[in-house]
């Protein structure tokens, strides 16, 4: 017989659980590469979405027929900046109440067609009625 000195068996379950750990610890060591390259792709795959969009322009949300009619008075002197213009010029086109109001607001402009801006909105006008 071998002499066990200060050993002593070990408790019920003491092994199993250490066996456990090293199997947590083994599968955790194996997927840290796969995580690590999922991370980095979905990584690369934002960055170059981000650097492939940057240079498109986000498309302006359309006006309402209340921030239209706020901007009639500086469509009319032309003082708007030309996307803004452009703005109301396509709300007029598509909104009928507005071209109505607009026509209104400045019925000369819109009779004499002086310009092709307003000369847009009287077509769209008389198109309307």
């Amino acid at each position: 017989m071998q002499d066990q000195g200060s050993w002593s068996d070990c408790p019920s379950g003491v092994v199993t659980d250490m066996a456990g750990a090293l199997r947590r610890r083994k599968r955790w060591a194996q997927l840290q590469p796969i995580l690590a390259i999922g991370f980095a792709f979905a990584l690369v795959s934002v960055v170059g979405y981000g650097l492939a969009t940057r240079d498109r322009e986000t498309p302006r949300a359309s006006l309402t027929c209340r921030e239209a009619a706020q901007l009639f008075a500086k469509y009319h002197d032309r003082s708007l900046e030309t996307d803004v213009a452009n703005d109301v010029r396509k709300h007029l086109s598509h909104c009928p109440k507005c071209r109505e109001h607009y026509a209104k607001q400045f019925p000369s402009e819109v009779r004499n067609s002086l310009s092709s801006e307003p000369r847009l909105v009287a077509v769209a006008t008389n198109l309307a009625h």
